[in-house]
């Protein structure tokens, strides 16, 4: 039986909104469930990637973005790259992995 996901308006943590593959995407910072571009605040937005996901967290949390942007470089200070760079270079399971080294 496959693990029920947390919607996506009651995530609080980065980790909990990329919690599966079935919520992540690469070249575009959300999408909705057809795959087309979407805002990250769009309430159809339902698959974001690394950089998305902490947009819309910031939204969630009234968190500010900059500050979980620094805490993931913090976090991940040895992968020497970009955020989007980096997400859409990179597995679900790497992006997944660097965010909970973040501990975001």
């Amino acid at each position: 039986m496959a693990k029920k996901l947390k919607p996506i308006n009651e995530c609080k943590t980065v980790a909990e909104l990329l919690s599966s593959p079935s919520r992540w995407t690469r070249n575009t910072n959300a999408r909705n469930n057809l795959g087309g571009v979407v805002c990250t605040n769009n309430p159809k937005a339902c698959r974001f990637c690394l950089m998305g996901a902490i947009y819309r967290i910031s939204a969630n949390t009234n968190i500010d973005s900059s500050i979980l942007v620094k805490k993931w470089y913090d976090g991940n200070h040895d992968l020497n790259t970009g955020i989007t760079w980096f997400n859409d270079s990179n597995s679900f399971k790497k992006v997944r992995r660097s965010v909970l080294k973040a501990k975001i």
